[in-house]
């Protein structure tokens, strides 16, 4: 029951960053920066459709949290447990940092936030 809370934390953040991502997809010119170099200028330019890979590696990233939580609940014999554990929450929260940060990455790749 607990392991459904946790995945609904986490796979929801991955559909708000999907969700966000596809608003910035309408907004954002047809090409955005794809790359920064050392110094924080841009030095590479792309299709509007690389703004897609936080999500795709947001998402993965999430999968090997969501299997790490399992595992480690699993392993400990916490499966009938009915809250969430505290490494658990580790993952939620790292998970929701990763998205900040992407979501903040985004904005400053599609030129909303120069």
């Amino acid at each position: 029951m607990t392991m459904k809370r946790f995945r609904f934390l986490v796979w929801g953040m991955v559909l708000i960053s999907l969700g966000f991502t596809l608003i910035l997809f309408f907004l954002a010119p047809h090409h955005v920066v794809m790359h920064f170099n050392d110094t924080g200028m841009a030095d590479n330019w792309g299709n509007r459709a690389g703004l897609f890979l936080q999500p795709v590696l947001l998402a993965v990233i999430t999968f090997i949290c969501d299997r790490l939580a399992y595992s480690r609940r699993k392993r400990d014999g916490l499966e009938a447990m009915t809250i969430i554990t505290y490494r658990e929450w580790r993952f939620v929260s790292f998970v929701f940092i990763v998205l900040l940060i992407f979501g903040g990455l985004q904005l400053y790749q599609s030129g909303i936030l120069s």
